[in-house]
């Protein structure tokens, strides 16, 4: 079952919102996620699907979303990231830096489910914690080339999973 958590208190009621809480953020990952996505508030096609609000699966074209609404679904399209990071990752999650864990949150959450699961050996090296191996199978790849909006976003996360420092780009 999918974990959900409105994100709007720092009192952690469950081990795994507690652990996420120690773990980093996700009141500041909101506003990252807010900031790089942007708000589109009619739907329109985003590379591989119609996206609406702040990049989150619209049905078609043409759609509207207000900014409430929009935000709810970015909690929820975040909620599934975090689940799937700490699937993915397990107990290596324990070792791993802040800036880190955002930026694997931030890549699954742009990404989605089947595209982050792609990246077979970054994700290995992550378990085997090869930070700049890692970060090479994430930069030399077609996600990271992508000529469309967002190359900035992809080289901040390539970064932040080398350096294991937040970024402000």
């Amino acid at each position: 079952e999918i974990y959900q958590c409105d994100w709007s208190s720092d009192v952690c009621s469950s081990d795994l919102e507690q652990m996420i809480h120690q773990s980093f953020s996700p009141k500041r990952l909101i506003e990252r996620l807010k900031k790089e996505e942007g708000f589109t508030p009619v739907s329109k096609w985003d590379n591989k699907q119609y996206s609406w609000g702040y990049g989150t699966k619209a049905s078609s074209a043409g759609l509207k979303i207000d900014k409430d609404k929009a935000e709810r679904e970015l909690i929820k399209y975040l909620n599934y990231a975090i689940e799937d990071i700490y699937k993915i990752f397990g107990v290596h999650i324990n070792n791993m830096k802040e800036a880190r864990i955002e930026s694997l949150i931030d890549m699954r959450y742009n990404m989605g489910y089947n595209g982050f699961r792609s990246f077979k050996k970054m994700i290995l090296y992550i378990k085997r914690n090869k930070w700049n191996k890692a970060s090479y199978e994430a930069s030399d790849s077609k996600w990271f080339r992508e000529k469309q909006v967002g190359h900035e976003r992809r080289l901040k996360i390539i970064i932040e999973l080398s350096s294991g420092q937040l970024l402000e780009i």
